[in-house]
């Protein structure tokens, strides 16, 4: 085979040798193709790609993935589970460069429904996947499941022996056995999961290797797209940012498999005598600067590109005084991230310079995008795309097709459709109220009557930017419905709490007495703060504490009922709220050492103000009338069965 590295570093100074040598690579890479736009199915690649938005262009994706009943091994504990089955982040084999690596996944999560199919393989094994979920085929090349037929051959592991599927193993051509598939079959439509595998974007089941979603793909192709063809550097060596959430990961995955792996950056365009690595030996730079456009394509041949790979991890500081010609951002990440690495484009500032792309798993990083796009407070100079690697329909020139499209759209119900059809925002990992849904439980117009419903509030203490005083109100109606109608949210340190409560009371008049308004129940741990708010005109009663007890009221009251719909709606302008049903979470393990424990299974105590709040609200009135009104305290005092009947009978 040519040695393009060694052509391309001869013939660096020859533009007219360059050009020739590139349209010889095409040979050997394999050429990236955007897929046309498909609005009606959320699918906006080719925009992505092409669009020069002069601010900020996102996109937005997910994995189509497997069915609920695929089991995953863990190599970690050594088990294998359910993918509907596990409830917070695992482990997973993974293929990385030359070895079999330990890979933490995050908690699989529902990203629509579409037709499955069981994929039987010749190992005896099969996996249960939709038509656009990719495997690695034997030829080492990423293909849809719709692309394939029986006969084919996939990339696998299968003949090891299950003892060492755990194993790192030295060669690709190792493991490159004669797995072939038996047969494609229908099994049904239904919810399918996605797979979020950071770093390797790939993970191991039924012995055969599975990928994540398309966006980085389409971010790689875009990168390469603008500092090759459509913006000249303005400088030598002007950086253009790769920012990912781990170095060598963003490297691995941005570089060494998509701009450099799928020739989206040749070799000839490479300055390699300037490179700076890494990890050479591994093949990972950490600079790599391009060569001057060619005569023709430029004009200005002292001026050149050069990518540069960074990490969330060095912070903001680090990255203010950087002058930088655009950024890719890959993987979740902070917002205040987000604006210093836009600080940094201020001197240039060109059309299409600016991107990032994502699956949205992180409720306290991508929260703050979700908001945009909901309430329509997107920045005018910014646009969002979607990936919708999972497509569910398939050719629409194909007779079969139009049937898939029909049973798909068929088996979403009214409600959940556009839930459905994007899959973005759909669920976090951790997340406690999975259910909660805006198209279902947030409403635009509610109704506060006076009378002829039961008004109550719940209340959790606090007074710092971590943790702000919280109060909700709200009524429930003559259904026993839950209408949450108001918020009060403050982190304002230099209030009085004489303050606050006059600014409660302001929200919305209370008529301490009244029967048709009843208790505010506060978090029992401040006994203090009772006597403040009693004495300045609000009542306050002990809540129910009782958390897991509590979440699962609140679950009940999510559950959409086939009647009346749901048993809790919440009004449209209770932001904070809203926000923290899509933020409230469980704990999970830090990840570290060889076998990771998993985290205890209680709330992470960020972003949880309105939902204690909600908690304290809804669990206790569902205690008090059910003749269980015992306070938090009560029920802590309380001793076994055997030991009551003892006191009372002295």
């Amino acid at each position: 085979m040519v040695d393009l590295a060694e052509m391309a570093r001869v013939l660096a100074d020859c533009p007219e040798a360059r050009d020739l040598l590139a349209e010889l690579e095409n040979n050997f890479y394999c050429t990236f193709r955007p897929r046309p736009d498909d609005p009606e199915n959320y699918d906006q690649q080719q925009s992505f790609v092409e669009d020069q938005v002069p601010g900020v262009a996102g996109l937005l994706g997910g994995n189509a993935c497997l069915g609920g009943e695929q089991e995953l091994f863990d190599p970690v504990s050594g088990q294998s589970r359910r993918i509907d089955r596990i409830t917070s982040s695992f482990w997973v084999s993974s293929l990385g460069d030359r070895y079999l690596e330990r890979s933490r996944s995050a908690r699989p999560f529902v990203k629509g429904v579409a037709p499955l199919f069981r994929i039987r393989l010749s190992t005896g094994e099969s996996f249960v996947s939709t038509l656009h979920h990719r495997v690695l085929c034997l030829d080492e090349e990423w293909r849809q499941i719709r692309e394939l037929r029986a006969g084919d051959c996939l990339f696998a592991i299968a003949a090891f022996p299950p003892e060492d599927k755990g194993k790192a193993f030295k060669s690709r051509e190792r493991a490159s056995i004669a797995t072939h598939i038996d047969s494609i079959e229908y099994v049904r439509t239904d919810d399918f999961y996605d797979v979020h595998v950071p770093g390797n974007n790939n993970y191991l089941c039924a012995g055969v290797f599975h990928h994540n979603s398309g966006t980085s793909e389409a971010a790689a192709y875009k990168l390469a797209q603008f500092v090759l063809n459509r913006q000249e550097a303005p400088r030598p060596d002007t950086p253009f940012w790769v920012v990912g959430p781990r170095i060598d990961q963003t490297i691995k995955t941005f570089w060494k498999e998509k701009l450099y792996g799928h020739g989206h950056i040749p070799q000839t365009e490479v300055d390699w005598r300037r490179i700076r690595w890494h990890s050479e030996k591994q093949a990972l730079p950490i600079s790599v600067p391009l060569l001057p456009w060619p005569r023709g394509r430029g004009e200005n041949q002292r001026s050149n590109w050069c990518i540069e790979f960074r990490s969330f991890a060095e912070g903001a500081a680090v990255m203010t005084a950087e002058s930088i010609g655009g950024f890719c951002c890959t993987e979740p990440f902070p917002r205040e991230l987000l604006t210093e690495i836009m600080r940094a484009t201020r001197e240039y500032n060109y059309p299409g310079s600016k991107f990032f792309e994502l699956t949205p798993v992180d409720p306290t990083l991508t929260y703050w995008i979700e908001e945009m796009v909901v309430e329509d407070k997107v920045p005018p100079t910014w646009k969002f795309y979607r990936c919708n690697t999972e497509s569910n329909v398939a050719d629409p020139n194909s007779v079969v097709g139009r049937a898939w499209s029909d049973e798909f759209f068929a088996s979403v119900s009214q409600e959940m459709t556009e839930t459905r059809k994007t899959g973005a925002f759909a669920s976090y990992e951790g997340l406690i109220y999975q259910t909660f849904n805006r198209a279902i439980h947030v409403v635009d117009d509610m109704p506060i009557p006076r009378a002829e419903v039961i008004h109550k509030r719940g209340i959790d203490w606090g007074a710092s930017e971590d943790h702000p005083l919280a109060v909700v109100f709200g009524y429930k109606d003559s259904l026993g419905i839950w209408n949450i109608y108001g918020e009060y949210h403050s982190t304002d340190q230099g209030k009085l709490w004489k303050d606050h409560c006059e600014a409660i009371c302001a929200m919305y008049p209370w008529i301490v007495g009244h029967p048709c308004f009843r208790q505010s129940y506060g978090d029992p741990s401040r006994p203090d703060l009772f006597r403040e708010f009693n004495s300045n005109g609000i009542p306050v009663t002990t809540a129910n504490n009782r958390v897991y007890e509590g979440i699962e009221s609140v679950r009940k009251c999510l559950k959409v009922h086939p009647l009346i719909g749901p048993q809790i709606r919440v009004a449209s302008w209770c932001k904070q709220t809203i926000k923290e049903f899509f933020t409230y979470r469980w704990e999970k393990s830090s990840g570290r050492g060889l076998n990771p424990k998993a985290a205890k299974p209680q709330p992470l105590k960020k972003y949880d103000d309105c939902m204690d709040a909600l908690r304290y609200l809804i669990h206790t009135d569902a205690r008090s009338t059910t003749g269980g009104a015992a306070s938090y305290r009560t029920e802590q005092k309380q001793r076994p069965q055997v030991r009551h009947k003892r006191i009372h009978g002295r």
